[in-house]
C-alpha cells in the first residue's frame, strides 16, 4: 500500500513537472511576474470569480443605491468614511428621521449599468469605435478624448516629461502655493473626480450599502452632520500640517490633536519644502489636481500625500490613493510651473488614536505601475464622458 501511494505521487509529479515544461515563454513570464506582483502587493482581496459572487449578493440584496459624485471628496476619504465605527458617532443620531433615507437613493439605477465600462476593455491595443455622430474618432478608427488624444495615446502616456531635463532647476526659497488662474484650468476634471467615478460597479454598491445603513442610523440630518465634521476635520488637520512646515506656531484643537501626534512624527523627517496644498495640470492629458506637499523626506524630493485614519493601513487597504499620488506626480512632472521632476512618492496615514503613523514610499519602478493604473482610470473616464 505504501508502495502504490508512493508511485501515484512520483506519477503525479513527473506530470506536473511535465505540463510545465510544456508552457511557453510567455506564461512562464507571466506566472514569474504574478509571483512577484504577490509578495510586492500581497495577495489579492477578492478573486474574479468572488467579486461576480459578491457582486450578485449585493443585487440580491436590493442595494442599487448610486453613490453621491460629490466632486470635492476625496474617494479615500470616502471608504474611511465607510469603514467608521458605527458606536462612536452617537452624537450625530437623530431619531425618527430614517423616513429620508429612500431620497438619497438614485432616481435611476440603471446609471450604474450606463457606466459599466470595464477596465478589462482598456488594453493596449487600438480601440475602434462605431460610426457614431456621438462618438469622437479619428481617420484611423481610434477613440479619442475632446482633446484628441487616443485611448492608445492615453493608455502609453509616460510619468516623466520629456520637456524637462533630469536636472533640478529649483533656486527659490519660496514655498509654491499656486491656485487656478483661468477658466480653463476650471474645465479639466481633477483627479478625485475621476477616481470616484470610475469606482468599480461593486465598490459603489458597497459604499452605497453603507451609506444606507448609516443613514438608517444617524438619520438624514445625522449622517450629513457627521460627513461635514469628517471633512472639516481634514482640512483643520491639512492646515495644522501646512503651518507646521512653514514654521508657524500650531493651535492643535484637543479633538484633534492624536492624529497631529501621529503625523508630526513624519514632519519630523521633512525640510527643503518646495509646495504646499499646490495645483499641479496636466495639459497633455486633461486633468489637474492639488499636491499636498512637495519636499524632502529623508534626504530625497518627493511629492507626499496625507491621509487620516481610524484603522491600521496596509497598501492593500489604502484603495486608490497610490493612484492619486502617482497621478499629482505625472501632472507636476508635465507643468511647466515647476522647473523640476519628481521621481519619487511617500503616502503616510495619521491615525486618530495617536499610534505611530504608516508611511508607505513608492520609489520609480512602484510609481510606474501606479501610473498605468491610473492612466486605465483615466481613459476609462474619458470613455465615459465621450458623448457630446
Amino acid at each position: 500500500m505504501l508502495n502504490l501511494t508512493w508511485t501515484r505521487s512520483k506519477f503525479l509529479y513527473q506530470i506536473t513537472k511535465s505540463s510545465t515544461r510544456l508552457l511557453s515563454k510567455d506564461a512562464k513570464i507571466k506566472i514569474n511576474l504574478m509571483r512577484e506582483y504577490k509578495q510586492t502587493y500581497g495577495t489579492l482581496l477578492e478573486t474574479k470569480k468572488e467579486k461576480i459572487r459578491n457582486l450578485k449578493k449585493l443585487e440580491k440584496e436590493g442595494n442599487t443605491l448610486a453613490v453621491n459624485n460629490c466632486q470635492n471628496d476625496d474617494s479615500e476619504l470616502s471608504w474611511m468614511l465607510a469603514h467608521s465605527n458605527v458606536k462612536s458617532l452617537k452624537k450625530f443620531k437623530k431619531k425618527n428621521d430614517t423616513n429620508n433615507v429612500k431620497k438619497l437613493v438614485d432616481k435611476s439605477s440603471s446609471k450604474l449599468k450606463d457606466e459599466n465600462v470595464n477596465n478589462s476593455n482598456i488594453k493596449n491595443t487600438t480601440i475602434v469605435k462605431e460610426n457614431n455622430d456621438n462618438l469622437l474618432v479619428n481617420n484611423k478608427g481610434e477613440f479619442i478624448n475632446k482633446l484628441g488624444i487616443s485611448i492608445n495615446d492615453i493608455l502609453n502616456f509616460p510619468i516623466s516629461s520629456s520637456s524637462k531635463d533630469d536636472s533640478d532647476n529649483w533656486n527659490s526659497n519660496e514655498i509654491l502655493k499656486l491656485t487656478p488662474q483661468n477658466s480653463s484650468d476650471y474645465s479639466l476634471p481633477g483627479v478625485t473626480r475621476v477616481l470616484n467615478e470610475t469606482l468599480s460597479d461593486q465598490a459603489k454598491l458597497m459604499l452605497a450599502r453603507w451609506k444606507e445603513k448609516m443613514i438608517k442610523e444617524l438619520g438624514e440630518d445625522g449622517f450629513n452632520r457627521y460627513h461635514q465634521a469628517q471633512l472639516d476635520d481634514s482640512k483643520l488637520m491639512h492646515s495644522l500640517i501646512e503651518n507646521t512646515l512653514r514654521k508657524k506656531p500650531v493651535d492643535v484643537p484637543s479633538h484633534i490633536k492624536p492624529s497631529y501626534d501621529s503625523v508630526n512624527l513624519v514632519l519630523k523627517n521633512i525640510d527643503n519644502v518646495r509646495c504646499i496644498e499646490s495645483q499641479v495640470v496636466h495639459q497633455g492629458l486633461g486633468y489637474r489636481g492639488f499636491a499636498d506637499c512637495v519636499a524632502f523626506y529623508r534626504g530625497n524630493l518627493c511629492l507626499i500625500d496625507w491621509k487620516k485614519s481610524e484603522k491600521a493601513k496596509t497598501l492593500s487597504s489604502s484603495y486608490d490613493s497610490p493612484l492619486q499620488i502617482s497621478a499629482y506626480i505625472g501632472a507636476l512632472n508635465s507643468d511647466s510651473n515647476y522647473p523640476f521632476q519628481v521621481k519619487k512618492g511617500v503616502l503616510a496615514f495619521a491615525y486618530t488614536k495617536g499610534n505611530p503613523p504608516s508611511v508607505f514610499e513608492f520609489d520609480s519602478t512602484k510609481l510606474e505601475y501606479y501610473w498605468k493604473e491610473w492612466l486605465k482610470r483615466l481613459a476609462k473616464y474619458h470613455m465615459m464622458h465621450s458623448k457630446n
